[in-house]
């Protein structure tokens, strides 16, 4: 009878360093499969392990010298064995425990995730009390000053340290929400008080029916024509210059301003006439000069 096999993944040779560790996870998500799939024989679960496993790893298994099923170890679990017996082909359990002492939380990664990946490595350490030293490991390699005081202070098991983490996260999170909202409030009103204050500092300028950016009559119909533009005084935003306060403050500390200008005597060619204009704070005055004689033109 032909069965139609699903789609699953092969297994990846080009890591060596992790392959035991990929290897044993393959393997279970395999036996899901099967389970999933009601495949209970071994030589046709044998069949499928090769099969997906892959085109490089089904070489590998070829060059193995398998040996035969027994009574304890069934054709299938004499292939699992000898792939994990060649991937791994001698622990070394002080390099575990090595690999596992190293391991710290990462920066993305919650206690609960820090734990799982500390189960994992402990498989082959061969400790005597596996949630001792993850407790341990834990509370060494946390990212939580809070979570690793807690648990030397009231000796906390592996258990009620999870819990505490998660109840920690959970408190964090909903603490880090609560702020964000408040500081979304804090910067509505702060801005409204601004544009409150512009809009009445505007109404004032605006009584006497002309309004104080544009020049123009008050109230518009529709927005302000200074909105958005650049008074070419004070090089600001939404008022135009005629209307400008900056202008009309430094008017009062102009400087003096001279003009003079040479002007030729129609009647004789002998006499220069110099105009001398001055102004001083919008007062101006007015000074004429004839000089007689060979005199030339001079700017």
């Amino acid at each position: 009878m032909a069965i139609n096999l699903p789609n699953f993944s092969e297994f990846d040779l080009r890591l060596r360093e992790t392959t035991p560790t990929r290897f044993e996870k393959y393997i279970k998500r395999l036996n899901n499969m099967f389970a999933a799939m009601n495949v209970t024989a071994a030589a046709q679960k044998k069949a499928m392990l090769l099969h997906y496993v892959g085109e490089e790893t089904c070489d590998v298994f070829d060059t193995l010298a398998v040996p035969e099923p027994t009574e304890d170890r069934d054709a299938y679990q004499t292939a699992v064995k000898s792939l994990s017996d060649y991937f791994e082909p001698q622990k070394c359990v002080d390099h575990h425990v090595y690999v596992f002492r190293k391991e710290v939380q990462k920066p993305d990664e919650n206690v609960s995730e820090f734990s799982t990946r500390l189960q994992l490595l402990a498989r082959k350490c061969e400790f005597d009390d596996v949630n001792l030293e993850i407790k341990r490991q834990i509370i060494q390699g946390t990212t939580s000053v809070r979570l690793r005081r807690k648990a030397i202070e009231q000796s906390l098991d592996l258990t009620d340290l999870l819990k505490t983490a998660r109840a920690m996260e959970t408190a964090d999170e909903q603490t880090s929400e609560i702020e964000r909202q408040q500081s979304n409030v804090v910067s509505y009103k702060s801005t409204k008080s601004h544009d409150d204050r512009q809009n009445m500092k505007f109404r004032a300028n605006n009584r006497s029916g002309q309004c104080g950016l544009c020049g123009g009559k008050f109230p518009h119909r529709g927005d302000c024509p200074a909105k958005g533009k650049r008074c070419h005084n004070c090089d600001k935003l939404n008022h135009f210059s005629k209307v400008c306060r900056s202008k009309q403050k430094n008017r009062s500390r102009d400087k003096s301003k001279h003009y003079t200008r040479a002007v030729n005597d129609q009647s004789s060619s002998d006499n220069l006439h110099l105009t001398h204009d001055s102004e001083v704070n919008g007062n101006s005055d007015h000074t004429e000069y004839t000089f007689g004689g060979d005199v030339r033109e001079s700017v």
